[in-house]
């Protein structure tokens, strides 16, 4: 029988919000795993950063299918965020997270990594994160 309207497919908002939760799930997931891993390597694995971008972008676009701006937007915003919580982690540790009164020192010291110094190491590294948001936010949709 030829089927003339699919009435179990997905509508544009349904899928965006399913690439939401599917994009939070998955930045709260490498968030923490990237937090863990440079606090005890004491390393900053600077391909780690691509990585981290392509891996949010691709779950995104798996789970929302979409064509539209608003999933690279959502791509890039989930980078951004397991990038800056996942540095709180490292440097700070999880209880950074959860004592307002550390939020001020919190955000000035992280700020300060990312644009402080400005040798070329700081450079290469902040190169790194925005390649990786630029990651989260090309493959976050179908294009």
């Amino acid at each position: 029988m030829f089927k003339i309207y699919n009435k179990d497919a997905l509508t544009r908002n349904e899928r965006f919000q399913n690439a939401c939760v599917v994009g939070i799930l998955t930045t709260l997931g490498l968030t923490i795993a990237y937090g863990i891993l440079s606090n005890v390597l004491f390393l900053e694995l600077q391909i780690l950063y691509m990585a981290i971008g392509y891996l949010i972008g691709m779950s995104i676009q798996k789970a929302g299918r979409g064509v539209q701006v608003r999933f690279s937007v959502l791509g890039a915003i989930c980078a951004f965020v397991c990038f800056f919580v996942g540095d709180i982690i490292s440097i700070f540790g999880f209880s950074a997270l959860f004592t307002p009164s550390m939020y001020g020192i919190v955000l000035r010291s992280v700020i300060s990594m990312w644009l402080g110094g400005m040798d070329f190491s700081t450079l290469l590294s902040l190169a790194f994160r925005v390649i990786g948001i630029y990651f989260a936010y090309v493959y976050a949709r179908i294009v």
